[in-house]
């Protein structure tokens, strides 16, 4: 059973994204089978998307002798204006079986939100799109990030439909 950390009732919407969060990696975890991978093989520099100005990257790590493993989608920290898809600060998930994809989106001082949304979005049409090229599992895709990384990854996840954050780069 999962628990929630116990806050104030002003943070009960926080509260109910952290409980959303961990009933879905604690659901992923509970497919993995018992063990460990300890080779990888990584794809780097993937463009996913072009803003018209330069070619989106992303790094992709999957574990050798998985098929079908689930995806997380990494998004860096940086405080939304540093930081890059090289700064994978938890690429040993790789090791448990997790396909991962390290994903480089423009932060704030090369364009303004939701351009980082947008730029996230696309990635993640493209992972899809292209699922059986490297074998993860289109349907069991988590997202996840450190500091702004894991703000945007909040939001990512809750702006399902909203057509302004949608954008319209990548496949």
């Amino acid at each position: 059973m999962l628990n929630c950390l116990s806050l104030g009732s002003s943070d009960r919407l926080s509260r109910q994204l952290r409980c959303c969060l961990h009933a879905a990696l604690a659901g992923m975890l509970v497919l993995l089978p018992i063990t460990a991978w300890s080779q990888m093989t990584t794809f780097t520099n993937l463009a996913f998307a072009n803003t018209g100005e330069r070619d989106l990257l992303l790094d992709l790590y999957l574990p050798d002798g998985v098929t079908q493993a689930p995806l997380i989608v990494w998004l860096h920290g940086g405080a939304w204006r540093a930081g890059s898809k090289e700064n994978v600060e938890a690429l040993g998930i790789v090791e448990q079986g997790f396909a991962f994809a390290s994903i480089g989106f423009r932060n704030s001082d090369e364009a303004t939100f939701p351009a980082q949304i947008h730029d996230i979005k696309a990635a993640i049409r493209f992972l899809r799109a292209n699922a059986a090229t490297w074998g993860y599992d289109a349907s069991r895709i988590a997202v996840w990030g450190f500091s702004s990384g894991g703000h945007l990854a909040a939001l990512t996840g809750v702006s399902n439909g909203s057509a302004v954050l949608e954008g319209t780069l990548g496949a």
